[in-house]
């Protein structure tokens, strides 16, 4: 657990756990538990789906791709600070683990979709939706610790705006994918990112925005300059 995490900071991640919750619940009750919201999703879904054969081929091609590349990204920057932070790779794990089981309870076991002529399936949330999200939050998670593709970097983070651009276009394009292949309601996309932001506000406001390189962490990187990558031993060159 990171040391000292300020109350004021804690109490802000605890609000973003409330908020985000308030949201997946009412998106929740407005698109599945009422008539008006049953039909605009469903029209929603009508609208944006696609019957063009190569569309839809290339859209569930990339519903299934996205996810796996963040995986891999995921994986390597654990691999990175897996020898000196293993903290860090157990809060994603965890946040990982109970986002697939509360998705995948949600969806299936807990909430239901009354039948008000639009169908009762409950297909929210998406589960797809639900772990590249978790995902993402886990990207950004690592390397706000200095966890970078290429190895370790001590010193103050710096915002990679790059990065955030290309995550939040991942997100967008999974989002559009689980419409355009008729896989989900628009609602469902929606819910699955409010469900996993709950939880990443979750852990940061238990674990705390993760620091890298303070001497109780890595007394043996004190010395290092602030902007020089660390390898670690046996690290592929």
């Amino acid at each position: 657990m990171e040391r000292n995490i300020p109350t004021r900071q804690r109490l802000v991640w605890v609000a973003l756990t409330v908020l985000w919750t308030l949201v997946a619940v009412g998106v929740y009750y407005l698109a599945v538990r009422t008539s008006g919201g049953q039909q605009l999703d469903e029209e929603l879904l009508q609208r944006w789906a696609t019957h063009n054969r190569p569309v839809r081929h290339l859209a569930v091609m990339l519903r299934m791709f996205l996810p796996f590349v963040l995986l891999i990204v995921v994986f390597r920057l654990c691999v990175v600070v897996w020898w000196v932070r293993r903290s860090l790779v157990a809060v994603v794990a965890v946040v990982l683990g109970v986002t697939i089981v509360a998705a995948m309870a949600l969806r299936d076991v807990l909430l239901t979709r009354p039948d008000m002529d639009y169908g009762d399936q409950n297909t929210l949330p998406s589960n797809h939706m639900a772990f590249t999200v978790a995902l993402v939050g886990a990207v950004l998670f690592l390397r706000r610790a200095g966890s970078r593709w290429d190895g370790l970097v001590a010193g103050p983070a710096r915002p990679d705006w790059h990065v955030a651009a290309v995550l939040v276009t991942v997100v967008v394009a999974e989002a559009t994918v689980n419409v355009v292949t008729y896989a989900h309601r628009p609602a469902d996309p929606l819910a699955a990112v409010a469900i996993v932001a709950a939880l990443w506000s979750a852990a940061l406001a238990v674990y705390g925005v993760p620091r890298w390189g303070t001497p109780v962490d890595m007394p043996e990187l004190s010395t290092q300059a602030p902007a020089e990558p660390l390898r670690l031993p046996g690290e592929f060159r």
